[in-house]
């Protein structure tokens, strides 16, 4: 069975115009190499595939694709609406400083962006990843069959730390549920929410706010990142855990020069590799055994972008 909806965004240094030039290794002005070759890997397994792009990054990126991607133009199709406006509009009253970072602006954004083109579109069983992913789950049914109209879904990562790596949005009333509890999350303030931030202490970084709507249960509906414990949640039904960033970082080692073998011991599946709970192998595609029970892992986040090409 093949997926319904794939969407893929990319947002360059020039979309926040800012004096902060220290942009870090996360930030790029032009569109990696490698979003091609994930690209490649994981559209076949979709009916439609989009891409969410300013012009200029579509103009130069119209060799690298496949013919089949549907380019979405962000600065025609959805920096231009009424929701994108007031999110900006509350970010320049209550977050003021955050519109100085582009690493933080554009990671944050492209979830806004996200939601918004689900809303004026309604892709059924959407499912966004970054685009150092790769996605060896086969049957999608289990995911579709979750969820239900307005809910959405992405796995945790640790305390007070949800990834975007891999999101569903079953349909436009969850693109718009999320949009609404972002804008409710702003509104209340820099000041208010900050305290959430968790492991980063003085940023709410884009994973803050996803674990605080994760938190609230409100049209939220857990992906599983582990095949036990509490975060296992419909693992069961969906057939599958997810990775946040821990399966690819043991595999593949991570973006910050760790070798494969790198557990990270904040992260909850992290904690059950260090326990002896969990074991993690790659066969041909990844696997999760614990118990003498085997579990597919759906979603490989490969954080070392450089070992993604040893797993395709």
């Amino acid at each position: 069975m093949v997926g319904d909806n794939l969407a893929y965004v990319f947002l360059n240094n020039g979309f926040l115009e800012s004096n902060n030039k220290d942009i870090g290794r996360y930030s790029h002005d032009t569109l990696p190499d490698y979003y091609a070759t994930t690209f490649r890997f994981n559209n076949p397994k979709f009916k439609n595939s989009y891409f969410i792009l300013q012009n200029e990054e579509i103009e130069r990126s119209k060799d690298k694709f496949d013919k089949c991607v549907q380019f979405v133009s962000v600065e025609d199709e959805l920096a231009n609406t009424d929701e994108f406006k007031e999110v900006s509009d509350v970010l320049k009253q209550e977050w003021p400083r955050y519109l100085n970072d582009p690493f933080w602006y554009n990671t944050f954004i492209r979830i806004v962006l996200l939601a918004i083109f689900q809303m004026k579109t309604n892709q059924p069983n959407l499912i966004h990843i970054e685009a150092d992913n790769l996605i060896f789950g086969t049957e999608f049914r289990g995911i579709f069959d979750t969820y239900e109209s307005g809910e959405f879904g992405f796995p945790n990562e640790r305390a007070s730390a949800s990834a975007p790596a891999f999101m569903f949005l079953k349909d436009d009333v969850s693109g718009a549920n999320l949009l609404d509890m972002i804008l409710t999350l702003l509104k209340k303030g820099e000041s208010a929410i900050s305290p959430y931030a968790g492991w980063l202490h003085s940023w709410v970084t884009d994973m803050a706010f996803l674990d605080i709507i994760s938190r609230s249960g409100m049209n939220y509906k857990m992906l599983p990142c582990s095949p036990i414990g509490y975060y296992s949640q419909n693992v069961e039904s969906i057939g599958y855990v997810f990775d946040p960033t821990s399966y690819g970082m043991y595999l593949g080692g991570t973006n910050n020069g760790h070798p494969k073998g790198f557990i990270d011991p904040n992260h909850y599946v992290g904690q059950l590799l260090n326990e002896g709970r969990i074991k993690i192998e790659f066969n041909g595609k990844p696997y999760v055994t614990s118990k003498g029970l085997t579990t597919p892992i759906f979603n490989l986040h490969v954080h070392n972008k450089e070992a993604i090409p040893n797993f395709i």
